[in-house]
């Protein structure tokens, strides 16, 4: 039992030093973005940072491990509150979000034993604390932000940014605007017919139909402070080919909620369709809003 605790931590200790702040020529880039709410926010009052990445797709190379290192100023991240996001927790090695007092940072270390992160995950972790009340005067607070990054392609990647957090006494806060926010992101929404497979005993096609290789849908993301509402239309541009999303009618879409529609097809094509044919539109009506 001893040997294997000891094996354990070297281990450990290997994956940890592999995301070094070496900068390397990276093969991928990944974005990312640090959400503030409030914003600003009243001297006093708790504040969120949200960080999440922006563009981690199946065209990319997997990430195996991250480290997040939000350095502390004015004592303010003694007390933060921190939770991980993500929720690929297979074969994870680590990941711990806390503050560090003998670094004064607040680090969040990702490290998977083997694989790589999901790329379903796009949150990362959160951080909540208190704007000091010794601040009396309105003002902006800067802390000093690196992220690291591996892949499996062994990319290693270092980010080096500073968070800007605006502060004034609560009786300077404007009040919030009556504004939506959602994000939207859409599937290739790439289909292909086939006719099928001729059986020769039925004098049937078989399997005759339409694929898409999980490329038509539509994500929407509510990451305002108001909850909205998301539609879901599909127009047909040809009378032989219909479709329709699985959901259906209005939905509901609420604070820090997504929901993803899933179009599918029917109908078979009268004559052949060429390479990038446009067979339809696809409609998402966000409270109002159109996004095609």
């Amino acid at each position: 039992m001893k040997r294997i605790m000891k094996l354990t931590g070297y281990l450990l200790m290997i994956l940890l030093l592999t995301m070094n702040p070496l900068m390397v020529f990276a093969q991928e880039t990944y974005g990312y973005v640090v959400d503030k709410s409030p914003s600003p926010v009243a001297i006093g009052s708790e504040v969120t940072l949200t960080f999440r990445l922006t563009d981690y797709t199946e065209k990319k190379s997997g990430i195996r491990g991250f480290q997040i290192d939000l350095t502390d100023v004015d004592d303010v991240l003694h007390e933060a509150k921190c939770t991980s996001l993500v929720k690929d927790k297979e074969n994870v090695l680590t990941d711990t979000v806390k503050y560090q007092p003998s670094r004064d940072i607040v680090r969040h270390a990702y490290v998977k034993m083997s694989g790589t992160m999901s790329y379903a995950d796009s949150n990362l972790s959160e951080v909540k604390f208190t704007i000091p009340k010794t601040y009396t005067k309105a003002g902006t607070l800067t802390l000093p932000l690196k992220i690291l990054i591996q892949n499996a392609a062994g990319d290693k990647l270092t980010y080096t940014d500073k968070i800007e957090i605006n502060y004034a006494p609560e009786g300077e806060i404007p009040p919030e605007p009556d504004v939506t926010n959602v994000e939207v992101s859409w599937g290739e929404m790439e289909f292909e017919y086939t006719d099928g497979i001729w059986n020769a005993r039925t004098y049937t096609y078989e399997g005759a139909g339409w694929t898409d290789n999980g490329t038509g849908y539509v994500t929407v993301k509510n990451t305002g402070a108001k909850m909205t509402t998301a539609t879901f239309t599909y127009t047909s541009e040809r009378t032989d080919i219909i479709g329709s999303f699985d959901v259906v009618g209005t939905a509901e879409l609420t604070v820090g909620n997504e929901l993803t529609a899933r179009l599918s097809l029917s109908g078979k094509p009268e004559r052949n369709l060429e390479e990038n044919t446009v067979i339809g539109r696809a409609t998402v009506t966000i409270g109002g809003t159109k996004s095609e």
